[in-house]
């Protein structure tokens, strides 16, 4: 079995280096994540596409803190439910 890191990938290195330079920029001029997560989300999804992106805190086996959402507030209220 070869180990992950030696498989080839199909990822574009310069692309995902990049994403990582514009998140670095992003939170160097941003210190609060509520502000600075879309921004975030933008540049992450030009390498993993995804419908929503949460910042969470876990607190204990059953709670987790939602501290920042690419979702609207009531939609990110109405999926507050603590994590099984």
């Amino acid at each position: 079995m070869i180990p992950l890191a030696l498989k080839e990938s199909s990822i574009d290195a310069e692309l995902v280096a990049e994403v990582f330079a514009e998140i670095a920029d992003v939170a160097s001029e941003t210190p609060s994540s509520r502000k600075c997560l879309d921004r975030v989300a933008t540049s992450m999804r030009r390498i993993i596409p995804f419908d929503n992106m949460g910042v969470v805190r876990i607190v204990d086996d059953e709670h987790a803190v939602l501290h920042a959402s690419t979702l609207s507030h009531k939609k990110a209220v109405e999926h507050a439910e603590p994590i099984p």
